[in-house]
């Protein structure tokens, strides 16, 4: 088990310290290492899955990004026939396109419904994506990460510590 484990084979190694551990299952040094090694692999098990919900993290926020850009650009799109009427007539901000039948009506319509339908998509993708953000920041915030320490009697302690961010 030291021979595989100073040379960086940690699986064999942890297979001598398990043997070792069947024969005599008071052997100290085996114990002491085999607990290391199964430590070091929670530990890198808990890096790997921090990283990959670092990664899915990234992407939800890119989502909610789009979601706010979609509802400001539905925000400019609903009020764009108001502000066409505007510098095209002169007149006050009113909704009788929404009556007409007239081509400059239906392009009026066309805008301001579309803006809404846009701003509502971009609504909800914030809000999904809100929700999911504060769910992956919460699994990373609260990773498991194991402890073993040999205490001042030369017993293992076990236990678990909290990774806040």
């Amino acid at each position: 088990g030291e021979l595989n484990s100073s040379i960086g084979n940690k699986k064999e190694a942890k297979e001598y310290y398990q043997k070792t551990l069947a024969v005599d299952p008071n052997h100290n040094l085996s114990k002491t290492k085999l607990d290391s090694i199964i430590m070091e692999e929670n530990i890198k098990i808990r890096n790997e899955k921090i990283q990959k919900l670092n990664s899915q993290l990234n992407t939800v926020k890119k989502f909610k990004t789009a979601g706010t850009v979609f509802m400001v650009g539905g925000i400019a799109t609903t009020i764009s026939p108001f502000v066409i009427q505007y510098f095209k007539n002169g007149s006050s901000f009113n909704i009788d396109f929404l009556k007409k039948n007239d081509n400059d009506s239906k392009l009026y319509t066309a805008l301001f419904y579309t803006g809404i339908g846009i701003f509502g998509a971009g609504l909800i993708t914030t809000m999904v994506t809100s929700f999911r953000i504060d769910s992956l920041e919460k699994q990373i915030s609260y990773a498991f990460v194991p402890i073993i320490n040999k205490n001042e009697y030369g017993i293992m302690d076990y236990g678990y510590a909290f990774n806040f961010s």
